[in-house]
């Protein structure tokens, strides 16, 4: 076998591994996370995260930031608890955010979105089901009331003649 085609089995697993730990770089230093201990440091994490981030990722970021932050709103909450739930409100926006990546923003906000759209769904396929009951209703009402004016005329033709005719009987209410 010629000495010069020949290439070392150590030389191919010296390569390989080399190439494992470069690809793997980025994975070994932690991504940044939100630190929501305070407001200024909510401030400050999230736009250290923002500021790492590609250009093109920024603006998925920052809208995943408000969808986290304004899905703890609850009006009835608000409305129930007055200036007290607006602190509470606070509290839970940045207990939503912190401690997560970019990453985990971006996901947590997609599922809320997810969540959200089916049961919009669901609100809609509903009232689309009473829609219809009451147009099954609507068209169904001439043929009840035709059938409920037919009962009402046997039943006065019954008490018309029945000894309790006249001003007692159904006659008298005409």
């Amino acid at each position: 076998m010629p000495q010069e085609n020949y290439v070392k089995p150590s030389k191919i697993l010296i390569s390989i591994f080399v190439a494992l730990v470069v690809s793997g770089c980025d994975q070994l230093a932690p991504a940044p996370t939100i630190d929501a201990s305070s407001d200024e440091s909510m401030k400050q994490s999230a736009q250290e995260i923002r500021e790492s981030l590609p250009e093109n990722e920024r603006a998925e970021f920052d809208k995943a930031l408000q969808v986290l932050a304004f899905s703890q709103i609850n009006l009835n909450d608000i409305f129930a608890e007055g200036a007290a739930g607006a602190g509470n409100l606070e509290g839970k926006m940045r207990e939503s955010l912190h401690g997560k990546t970019a990453r985990e923003v971006v996901a947590e906000a997609e599922r809320i979105q997810r969540e959200r759209k089916a049961r919009e769904k669901e609100q809609a396929l509903n009232e689309i089901k009473e829609l219809e009951r009451t147009f099954v209703t609507a068209k169904m009402h001439p043929l009840l009331m035709l059938r409920q004016e037919r009962i009402v005329e046997a039943r006065r033709h019954t008490v018309g003649e029945s000894h309790f005719g006249g001003e007692f009987g159904w006659h008298g209410l005409r």
